[in-house]
């Protein structure tokens, strides 16, 4: 299962590519009071698959190419004792995070100079083989069991609020390395889930670069 993509909350000039503030790409966007946002990190989408006696480690989708490092990195931080023993006896799920680091993007060496992983999101199967995504406060649960830290929380504020949170800085830079750099922008999801109209859940991003 791959991670979902994550729309953009506004839409686009057709021109410039850039957001139409206040153009709502989804109409369900407008009903939440609140938003739990996090800092969208500029790296690579990482996905651990998990079971009793298995564990894989894969990038967005099973054709990406994990770079080496960041996968000796993956293999040392997370490995099967430490990944089954987060959750109960047999469960079965999916960890969702992002690496990131020198040479993993761009400006990556910005983050850190070695490679690193936030974790966001984890799936746990149910005995029907259904998907359930934990709720933030798992997530958590999670990273603390696990030895790893998630993607930094900004707040939990009114839809105004969180779009100004595009434009702040990276507090993932400042707590690995203590740079100072401008985040790559904010996701922001309801706390507890809402889904959409075609089943997904809702939720948004929102990248400095959007403006």
């Amino acid at each position: 299962m791959e991670y979902p993509k994550i729309v953009t909350v506004f839409e686009r000039d057709e021109v410039t590519r850039k957001v139409i503030p206040g153009k709502l790409k989804l109409a369900e966007t407008a009903l939440p009071k609140s938003w739990l946002v996090t800092e969208k990190v500029d790296g690579t989408n990482i996905r651990i698959g998990f079971g009793p006696d298995r564990l894989t480690y894969n990038g967005r989708t099973d054709e990406a190419q994990l770079y080496a490092p960041l996968l000796a990195y993956l293999m040392e931080a997370l490995p099967l004792e430490r990944v089954v023993a987060a959750f109960d006896p047999g469960t079965t799920g999916l960890l969702f995070g992002e690496g990131y680091g020198a040479k993993i993007q761009k400006g990556g060496g910005s983050y850190r100079a070695t490679p690193g992983f936030r974790l966001f999101d984890v799936i746990v199967f149910g005995a029907d083989g259904r998907p359930w995504w934990l709720n933030w406060a798992s997530v958590e649960d999670v990273a603390k069991k696990l030895g790893v830290q998630t993607v930094p929380v900004l707040g939990t504020c009114a839809f105004d609020e969180a779009v100004s949170m595009a434009r702040s800085w990276s507090v993932v830079a400042c707590e690995d390395s203590g740079f100072e750099r401008e985040a790559e922008g904010i996701v922001a999801r309801t706390e507890p889930l809402l889904l959409t109209r075609a089943g997904h859940r809702l939720m948004w991003k929102l990248k400095r670069k959007d403006f």
